[in-house]
């Protein structure tokens, strides 16, 4: 899952926001867009394979993680949506269901949040499988949520947070040397304040990721494809309510350089980020 800031005053300040949004953009993003390449570990479930020719679906899962539209963190942190441990699956307790025709992880709670993961094993002609083979497995499609209530602090404030996050994500090309990535995740949170200044804001995140091409290669950059959020933050201080809008979208062109374009409060900034972190963003 995605990184979330735990930095929120800007949502509560949003004329503060607006005057940092382009610095902010191109910061947020450029961190955000490094973890894209670099890729997000080796937690992803794998399955056992009575194949002759196994699947290296650790590999395939990370790969998926490390351009997961959730993966981009600079659209949450930019609407000051709050930080959030998730808890991780355990890889080994993922079985296939012929009911589902897929593999489900049982569901684990940990800290008031619980995640459930399932995962679905495709051939070149769109049939189910229920090994993974690297000569007939073709694309993974993986489903992940996130539900619950968690009793935190940001900046010494008690706070609770109600959290719905849904992810869906499927992998194309396994059998070709370019690797297709598309799918969508939604995330709604629902936070309350209390102590000096009680507080209720609202959280909401749709994100779309569109014909990703991730080379077969290690180390490549995606070659093509957009990931696009909209968010919207609402939040009510006393009698004060304020409501922020944003809009953000990730072009790739097959170099380490993309475009990131922003729209927060009717306010555009357009920056290339250097994946490579070899260039500072330019805005």
């Amino acid at each position: 899952m995605a990184r979330r800031s735990s930095r929120f005053p800007e949502v509560f300040l949003p004329k503060h926001l607006l005057r940092t949004t382009v610095r902010m953009s191109a910061a947020v993003a450029a961190t955000a867009l490094a973890t894209l390449a670099a890729g997000c570990g080796s937690d992803a479930p794998t399955t056992p394979s009575s194949s002759s020719n196994p699947l290296d679906l650790t590999s395939v899962f990370a790969q998926m993680s490390s351009a997961d539209a959730s993966s981009l963190g600079s659209a949450r942190s930019l609407l000051g949506v709050p930080a959030l441990v998730v808890p991780t699956t355990l890889p080994s307790a993922c079985s296939f269901s012929s009911t589902v025709q897929g593999f489900v992880c049982p569901s684990k709670t940990s800290a008031g949040l619980t995640v459930g993961f399932t995962y679905f094993l495709y051939d070149a002609a769109g049939h189910t499988q229920s090994s993974a083979d690297a000569t007939t497995t073709d694309a993974v499609r993986a489903v992940a949520d996130v539900k619950g209530t968690v009793a935190t602090q940001f900046n010494a404030i008690n706070a609770t947070m109600a959290v719905d996050d849904h992810s869906d994500m499927t992998l194309k090309g396994l059998l070709s040397a370019n690797r297709t990535l598309n799918g969508t995740s939604t995330s709604h949170l629902d936070l309350t304040t209390t102590g000096s200044a009680s507080t209720h804001s609202t959280f909401d995140l749709a994100t779309t990721t569109a014909n990703v091409v991730l080379p077969k290669a290690a180390g490549s950059w995606p070659a093509s494809g957009t990931v696009t959020s909209d968010g919207t933050a609402k939040t009510n201080v006393g009698a004060n309510a304020v409501t922020l809008d944003l809009h953000q979208v990730v072009t790739f062109n097959g170099t380490s350089i993309v475009t990131v374009t922003t729209t927060v409060a009717g306010h555009t900034s357009t920056c290339k980020i250097d994946l490579s972190g070899k260039t500072a963003p330019v805005c």
